[in-house]
């Protein structure tokens, strides 16, 4: 997590949380889609939600489309859940 570029120095994993688990749960939702197709409505999603000041579009993009592609891998290319995917945890574990 701290050795991401996007992440300020000292910054903590729990203020960026809500940002990798959107992505996460945005990979699921728009599984057929690539980044670029799905951001639009990524981004409106985000926007409607409650969080703090410092986590607003432009800053928590990042993070959220890191969790994005690591979430990726979790999915065959057939769009078929990998079988050791047992939900959100071991990415977020990972990006931490």
């Amino acid at each position: 997590f701290a050795t991401r570029p996007y992440i300020p120095r000292g910054a903590r994993y729990e203020d960026w949380e809500d940002a990798y688990n959107y992505g996460i749960a945005m990979r699921e939702q728009f599984l057929n889609l690539t980044w670029e197709e799905a951001e639009p409505a990524v981004r409106e999603g985000w926007q409607k939600q409650p969080h703090p000041p410092t986590l607003n579009w432009e800053g928590a993009r990042p993070a959220i489309q890191d969790a994005w592609d690591h979430h990726r891998s979790a999915f065959t290319p057939a769009g078929d859940r990998a079988a050791t995917t047992t939900g959100h945890r071991p990415v977020a574990e990972e990006l931490r």
